[in-house]
């Protein structure tokens, strides 16, 4: 009796075990998810305003206005312009 009893308290502690690593999984899916539903908004949001300052440059007579705002992210690498090559730039946002 005394053997099944220490077997059944070995597996439930394995099981417990199990049970906080699977918790923790849960929670850094979870802060992952936040973070991504945050930075969707922020996307969101910049485009909103990148529209609407297109929209109030529009009202200015042509000689006034300023140029188009174009958003570009670092996958210049993907077009061979690596930071700090010849005419890579970090900067990530463009004046055209």
């Amino acid at each position: 009796m005394y053997i099944i009893s220490f077997c059944i308290t070995t597996l439930f502690a394995g099981f417990v075990d199990m049970q906080k690593t699977y918790a923790s999984y849960a929670e850094q899916f979870a802060k992952i998810r936040s973070i991504s539903h945050q930075l969707s908004r922020c996307n969101s949001l910049l485009h909103e305003n990148i529209a609407s300052l297109e929209a109030i440059n529009n009202f200015l007579d042509d000689e006034d206005r300023l140029e188009p705002f174009v958003w570009r992210t670092d996958d210049n690498k993907l077009r061979g312009e690596a930071e700090g090559a010849i005419g890579g730039n970090s900067s990530r946002l463009w004046r055209l």
